[in-house]
């Protein structure tokens, strides 16, 4: 992402929508270890793709998302706004898991920044 931005002479990001089929655990951890990039996105939208789905701690409990919501509160400065799905995700119906019987959830979740921009009259 820090080097999208800087190709591109962007400091600030409006909107970033992750929708990157498994790999945005890695582009999460990145991006939240890389300085203060984090801190300059307003809103960020994330397609999550997990296995690890725990109904003991309340629907939608996934202990490494858990985490991520964390890290990026605590990091980053954005808080969860919005799930689509709180019972844990839509289950994936691609034959492939199924035929493994691999329970793999797809959810998605949106994340805010709580700013209040000034707005200069003209």
């Amino acid at each position: 992402m820090g080097s999208i931005m800087d190709e591109l002479g962007h400091d600030h990001v409006d909107v970033l929508k992750i929708d990157v089929e498994g790999s945005e655990y890695g582009f999460l951890e990145q991006l939240i270890e890389d300085g203060d990039r984090c801190t300059r996105i307003d809103q960020l939208t994330v397609e999550w793709h997990h296995y690890d789905f725990d109904s003991r701690y309340g629907g939608g409990a996934s202990p490494v998302i858990a985490v991520f919501d964390e890290m990026l509160s605590k990091r980053c400065g954005l808080e969860l706004a919005y799930v689509l799905n709180k019972n844990g995700g839509a289950m994936a119906g691609d034959q492939i898991y199924i035929d493994q019987d691999i329970k793999l959830r797809y959810n998605l979740a949106t994340y805010v920044r709580n700013v209040t921009r000034k707005v200069t009259k003209q």
